[in-house]
């Protein structure tokens, strides 16, 4: 009897706490709140984005290209015989 009793407890703190945060989570309170820090964020973001200094782009032409390829190699690749060499 006990044991039912605790497990009946457990579900209803269990239910009533979702239900107190979900109240909490869709008040207009909280979106109001919520809007206002968004706000705020984007406010500072736009602030600091004008401090922010701009570097020269100097990536221009990095990539060589080879003209060799994979075919030309003269040397095959023979994974076994470094097995037998130990």
């Amino acid at each position: 009897m006990i044991k039912e009793i605790k497990y009946l407890f457990f579900v209803f703190v269990i239910f009533f706490s979702l239900l107190f945060i979900l109240k909490y989570y869709f008040s207009e309170k909280n979106k109001i709140i919520t809007n206002k820090v968004v706000n705020q964020v984007k406010t500072n973001v736009k602030f600091n984005e004008d401090k922010l200094i701009l570097l020269e782009n100097d990536s221009e032409n990095i990539i060589e290209y080879v003209d060799k390829k994979v075919e030309d190699y003269e040397n095959e690749f023979k994974f076994w015989e470094l097995f037998k060499i130990n």
